[in-house]
């Protein structure tokens, strides 16, 4: 039984609260009051506190200016005796909701969140020490016991706003409704713990890179560990520190800031640099088209010239039979020499410029690739194109276009291949080119990838909006896939 006393004095009023438990040792009495403070009881004890609870109604006593005593026997319990000033003022501590049991002073007001728990304070500008100006951060405190959440939102809402949880379940409720700055949260906790917190935090786009701290008086190795490898961003033991624990929030903060300035500024960096490497193909289209238009101009009338003066000299050789059958077979090679420079120079403007892609479309652009790979490497090139070359942009036919020549020509260099196959197919929502070879094929693709070939395929791809994946294998050959979302309104742009 616990007995209850009040008591009432001329300047004084008070009451006794006396327990016939356990009791404490003498040597213990002084402590008692000190904050997480725990008096260790044995196996009676069998819930044990967090050891701020005697704290928190000595602090409370003392604002009203009274005081608190303990006297206690082992195996006789204990008494607890309050007294406190009478006063005609009002009393301005404003107490907090019996969920909590804490007081908040002024000038700090709660005020009701969502589920009831999530507590924002704001302080005056007074309050934030070291802070600059900005938004002060968001912190999640989630702790299953009242008396410690009630402390940790007390304090650290001198600095932060607060909200809090709890436990897990009510913590991710909370937090996908305010995205918070960083989670502070304990690790056993009913319905969800804090590492079954953690791990639904990770799996949650917009709380992934959520810093978490662990705040816990779970001992030993295997449970930080465990927190760690969760993707836990600190561990801080109980009892603990409010300095400690405000310089590990304020780090973790400023960390995360950083890293998103970082992203950020990586972000705009790639934007730049993904403009400038579409610039850069667009500039280079044009100088392929001029230097094609160059050769064809001038090498490659010359070429014509000069097979048109050969043929001549050979009709002119048919009317003197008695000239030597060494200079006939002489002509006839140096014929065969300008038709196959004639050709190689036909090859090199269609590769510069594909006239073809411009005079005939897409498929037939395509099938002069697969033909010339077969006549100069002997591979057979199977093509199956199921996309409408209608519906495709000029741009979009130049990417998938050169796309299809970096692979054939990398097919041509390496990959000792005797079959390739080239298609390009549509659904509802995206394009899908494949080309894929029986060659020799590699084993590390990322080595690969830094190649220019398959560098070159990469960022074209990218440049149409997509990207690529390539698998290989050692005596399997390799497979390149270009992956392209369509967009609701492209077919009606591209017809329009």
């Amino acid at each position: 039984p616990v007995e209850i006393v009040l008591h009432s004095y001329s300047n004084q009023v008070g009451f006794s609260v006396t327990d016939h438990g356990l009791g404490m040792p003498p040597e213990q009495l002084p402590l008692i009051f000190d904050r997480f403070h725990q008096v260790q009881a044995g196996l009676a004890k069998q819930k044990p506190g967090v050891g701020i609870g005697l704290s928190l109604a000595k602090e409370i006593v003392a604002r009203h200016g009274g005081s608190i005593d303990v006297q206690s026997e082992v195996g006789k319990g204990s008494t607890f005796t309050v007294s406190l000033p009478r006063s005609s003022g009002e009393v301005s501590l404003a107490v907090s909701s019996p969920d909590s049991a804490l007081p908040i002073s002024p000038p700090y007001q709660r005020r009701p969140g969502p589920r009831g728990e999530a507590i924002p304070v704001t302080p005056p500008e007074a309050a934030r020490p070291n802070l600059a100006e900005r938004e002060r951060p968001l912190i999640l405190v989630v702790e299953d016991d009242p008396d410690l959440r009630a402390y940790l939102l007390e304090f650290l809402a001198r600095r932060y706003h607060v909200l809090g949880a709890r436990d897990g379940l009510e913590a991710l409720d909370i937090a996908l409704q305010n995205r918070p700055d960083l989670v502070l949260t304990d690790v056993m906790m009913p319905r969800m713990s804090g590492l079954e917190l953690l791990a639904s935090m990770r799996q949650k786009p917009v709380l992934k890179t959520v810093p978490c701290i662990f705040l816990t008086a779970v001992t030993g190795v295997p449970m930080r560990i465990e927190a760690l490898r969760e993707g836990a961003s600190d561990y801080v033991q109980k009892p603990f520190q409010e300095a400690e624990l405000i310089a590990r929030i304020d780090n973790l903060l400023k960390l995360d800031e950083l890293t998103r300035n970082l992203t950020k500024k990586v972000d705009e960096q790639t934007a730049e640099l993904r403009q400038l490497a579409e610039n850069i193909v667009s500039v280079q289209e044009g100088e392929r088209i001029r230097v094609a238009r160059e050769i064809h101009d001038e090498t490659g009338q010359v070429l014509t010239g000069l097979g048109m003066e050969l043929d001549r000299l050979h009709r002119h050789i048919e009317k003197y039979p008695e000239m030597a059958e060494e200079t006939r077979q002489t002509l006839e090679h140096a014929q065969t020499l300008v038709k196959s420079v004639h050709a190689s120079v036909d090859r090199v403007i269609n590769a510069l410029r594909p006239s073809v892609l411009d005079s005939q479309g897409f498929v037939s652009a395509v099938d002069w690739l697969a033909r010339e790979l077969q006549n100069r490497a002997g591979v057979t090139v199977l093509v199956d194109v199921g996309v409408d070359e209608e519906g495709l942009s000029r741009r979009e036919s130049i990417g998938y276009y050169r796309i299809i020549q970096e692979a054939l020509t990398n097919v041509t260099r390496h990959a000792k291949a005797t079959q390739v196959s080239v298609s390009l197919e549509e659904t509802a929502t995206k394009r899908t080119l494949t080309v894929r070879d029986d060659g020799v094929g590699f084993r590390d693709v990322q080595q690969q990838r830094q190649g220019f070939g398959l560098l070159g395929i990469t960022e074209r791809s990218r440049l149409l909006g997509g990207m690529s994946i390539v698998e290989s294998e050692p005596g399997h050959g390799t497979v390149i896939r270009v992956e392209v979302p369509i967009r609701s309104t492209e077919k009606e742009e591209n017809l329009s």
